[in-house]
């Protein structure tokens, strides 16, 4: 397979901007894979520096609209546009930079572009080649903290879980399906305190929350099947902190009789 990573360079002015367009792609790739379409700008620039400020991302979504464009040429392979799965904090729709990747969008109203954006992101999220785009553009898939997903959460694609990796520090896989299953069955709201982030701070806290497993996986030490509906819970990340206080962590009953009490 013929190897187009000399395109990132040509695309991209400066060093660093190169580096930063090949982790955004493949982070882009991941959302799409997964099915990803209401992060944030905040998102994409948590992963690559650490925090919420995205000034100046809108450059670096221009270099994956260029790059993606220049891979459609060399190869003659339709690709998908990736910059409608993220969005400024303050508004579900693209901003106006999203014209780069389609000219069209700026002649709509906000209805067509809602539809529009929703059209997009389904090209992107159906698109079955994005493995393919990163292997001819040299770029590693994406293995990452993304999902919202936290310490003491779950990560990984099956519901198989406890093998021993090494990131940081030493953590047991989890599972990222499970941790879907579980938002499906019980919602995002605390079962502790009742915190419901969409409602305190609007579109920016809708869909998160910390998954909270029952029994924690370091105390199995081995590989097992997890019940999402028996074993997980959501929880906010104060009480997921609180939770974890003590080894073995507090019972769900024990934390809802703290707040009681002290209330």
């Amino acid at each position: 397979m013929e190897n187009y990573s000399k395109i990132i360079d040509n695309v991209c002015n400066g060093e660093k901007s190169r580096q930063h367009i090949r982790k955004i792609i493949p982070i882009l790739v991941y959302w799409a894979q997964h099915g990803e379409t209401t992060h944030t700008y905040g998102d994409l620039t948590y992963e690559l520096f650490g925090h919420r400020q995205y000034s100046g991302i809108g450059k670096q979504l221009e270099y994956v609209v260029r790059v993606l464009t220049e891979v459609e040429k060399a190869t003659h392979e339709p690709i998908p546009t990736l910059n409608g799965l993220c969005t400024p904090m303050s508004s579900a729709l693209p901003s106006e930079g999203f014209q780069f990747a389609c000219p069209e969008y700026a002649g709509m109203d906000s209805s067509e572009k809602q539809a529009f954006v929703e059209r997009k992101n389904r090209e992107a999220t159906g698109y079955t080649k994005w493995d393919w785009v990163l292997n001819i553009l040299g770029l590693n898939p994406y293995r990452g903290n993304m999902d919202g997903i936290f310490p003491n959460e779950v990560d990984e694609k099956d519901l198989w879980e406890g093998h021993a990796s090494r990131v940081y520090v030493n953590r047991y896989e989890r599972s990222a399906e499970a941790r879907k299953k579980c938002i499906a069955l019980k919602g995002c709201t605390c079962f502790v305190c009742g915190m419901d982030f969409g409602k305190k701070y609007g579109a920016a806290g809708h869909g998160f929350i910390h998954i909270h497993h029952m029994i924690p996986l370091s105390a199995i030490g081995k590989a097992y099947q997890i019940d999402f509906q028996k074993d997980l819970v959501p929880v906010c990340p104060n009480c997921h902190a609180m939770l974890h206080r003590k080894t073995p962590p507090y019972t769900i009953d024990e934390m809802k009789e703290m707040i009681n009490h002290n209330n």
